[in-house]
């Protein structure tokens, strides 16, 4: 009898534990609601552009998050030549976009522009280093008539000011323009991690050429390649670059470890093309890859090393597919189908693989059929953001889609 009585108050008190305590910090799921940003005073297609002197042409994962918050972005206008990039700032707080500054401006100012320059396009993400600032580099390739070589940018979130860098990073190297990284070539991607504040990896267009670059010293390294120009890649934080290289009948994800100078394959079974998106976990234990052609995602585990297959990602997507968004808990995956009758906004739960239509937003994108993703580009509020147009326009319906698809995460309130 006493010991039925002992587990009965087991149970009990199990059960009650169960009830009260709040077991899992995972954000419960919302309506999915979306819409548009619009580059104008008030975010709305019928606004006052904030620049009508400037082609909105794309954003091609041009996108990050500040430690202030604020989602930085960066406009191409895809001109060649006559190539340039408008950078933007908005607030989710407060719903208020700001026109910032023009990179052929910051680096005039620089000193750092020549009159027959071309820099049409960012294609990197634009990410948070060790020193709280945002940053980025440009790209120019051909047929533009004159590919001086990339600049490496850096914005303030404290001004919301952007620094062209390179002259200084480069300073008293001997090299024939000290004014660019990689000379003659863009770069087309490029990875960073916050514990180690003195290097990026970045990788050069055309070739796929990846080189590590001392931002003490400005020397630079080649330490990868990658045969499909893959520029989606990620610096962990012991500094390792994880990166694709592979072929017509397979892709592989390599490694490339900084302490031994050596590169190993993770694995070499992943399916042919490029990698389309990056979704690293805030815990920095995981990160998610999605291939662009196959629309198959895997899972690398940074402290084994191993990857697995997740899904393939469900409805219709007639061309490749470069968006993925992570959710903070890492318990779900949103992406938005590319090129295809309907576009739709997808949610995939990690977990189960089961993968659902949340929100069909064809009369929201019309004819934008073409959804890019920067890297972790969430607000406080459990929305993502994600730049759309129409792939093959003429520049003129450009705009970042907010996805608004989880609760906000609770304030817990301290004592008195």
């Amino acid at each position: 009898m006493q010991t039925w009585r002992s587990k009965g108050f087991l149970l009990t008190l199990l059960m009650s534990a169960t009830l009260v305590a709040p077991i899992s910090s995972a954000r419960p799921l919302r309506q999915a609601t979306a819409e548009l940003i619009h580059f104008t005073d008030d975010t709305t297609a019928e606004g006052q552009p904030l620049r009508d002197d400037f082609l909105h042409d794309s954003v091609w994962c041009a996108m990050g998050r500040g430690p202030n918050g604020k989602i930085y972005i960066a406009v191409s206008n895809h001109k060649q030549p006559g190539g340039n990039v408008l950078l933007y700032t908005y607030d989710p707080s407060t719903g208020k976009l700001k026109a910032m500054d023009d990179i052929k401006a910051v680096s005039t100012r620089a000193g750092n522009w020549r009159e027959d320059e071309s820099q049409h396009k960012v294609h990197t993400f634009l990410q948070t280093h060790a020193d709280g600032k945002v940053y980025f580099a440009s790209f120019s390739a051909k047929p533009s008539p004159v590919v001086r070589g990339a600049h490496l940018y850096r914005i303030d979130p404290e001004d919301d000011s952007i620094e062209d860098i390179t002259p200084e990073l480069l300073k008293g190297q001997d090299l024939s323009d000290p004014g660019v990284l990689l000379p003659g070539q863009g770069i087309r991607g490029m990875a960073l991690h916050p514990d180690q504040p003195d290097h990026l990896y970045a990788m050069a267009y055309p070739g796929g050429a990846i080189y590590r670059v001392n931002l003490k010293t400005g020397e630079q390294a080649q330490v990868g390649q990658s045969a499909n120009d893959n520029f989606v890649m990620y610096a962990a934080a012991d500094g390792s670059l994880y990166y694709g290289d592979g072929d017509e009948q397979s892709q592989s994800l390599m490694r490339y470890d900084p302490a031994s100078g050596q590169t190993e394959t993770v694995t070499d079974k992943l399916p042919p093309g490029e990698f389309g998106a990056i979704a690293p976990s805030q815990d920095g234990r995981d990160v998610y890859f999605l291939m662009a052609e196959s629309k198959q995602v895997y899972r690398l585990d940074l402290k084994w090393g191993n990857v697995r297959f997740i899904k393939e990602l469900c409805g219709v997507n007639r061309w490749r597919l470069y968006n993925l968004h992570l959710s903070l808990d890492g318990d779900n995956a949103y992406y938005v189908s590319n090129n295809n009758d309907r576009s739709k906004l997808y949610r995939l739960h990690i977990k189960s693989g089961l993968c659902r239509e949340e929100l069909d937003i064809n009369e929201l994108l019309g004819t934008r059929d073409l959804c890019f993703g920067g890297t972790g580009v969430w607000d406080d509020q459990g929305s993502f953001y994600a730049p759309v147009w129409t792939h093959g326009g003429d520049g003129s319906d450009l705009a970042i889609l907010k996805a608004a698809v989880e609760e906000p995460k609770p304030v817990i309130q301290t004592g008195q």
